[in-house]
């Protein structure tokens, strides 16, 4: 098992600054719905569409499909975060998804930053502006104010 943890109050700083390896927590979940990569989405060219922290549930599908890369048609991922240091695994998002055939990786962040070349700018407004075409199978996760811009665009 792989988590992610966001720092944001007691209990995340607790973990982050107190965990040793090794020591045990207890965890509750899953909870929610699984991702049928065996079934209804074999095949189909895949947008996966992420919003801070919620590119954590979607990287496991992504990266089933990388190592099973003869099943699946293309994959965007379109991820937006705060800042280029709230993305998840950013190395992985520069340097390995892209090299996989037929895998295009689009990144923005909310504000102008130092040392940031890429797209700035929320993501709604970002997928207007690349312009995908409606034959594409969406995976989608994160912040409610995101998928509901996106949805009324």
């Amino acid at each position: 098992m792989e988590f992610s943890i966001k720092r944001t109050g007691r209990i995340t700083d607790f973990l982050d600054e107190n965990m040793v390896e090794g020591q045990e927590i207890a965890v509750r979940g899953p909870f929610g719905n699984h991702f049928p990569v065996e079934g209804r989405l074999k095949g189909k060219d895949m947008l996966f569409i992420g919003g801070g922290i919620g590119m954590a549930p979607l990287r496991s599908v992504i990266n089933y499909m990388l190592d099973n890369r003869g099943d699946y048609g293309t994959i965007d991922v379109v991820y937006g975060a705060r800042s280029k240091e709230d993305f998840v695994k950013y190395g992985e998002l520069t340097e390995d998804w892209p090299h996989h055939p037929d895998v295009r990786v689009h990144l923005t962040i909310d504000r102008p930053e130092d040392g940031w070349t890429g797209n700035v700018g929320f993501v709604p407004a970002f997928l207007k502006d690349l312009a995908f075409t409606p034959d594409k199978t969406v995976c989608l996760c994160g912040p409610p104010i995101m998928i509901r811009r996106w949805s009324c665009a």
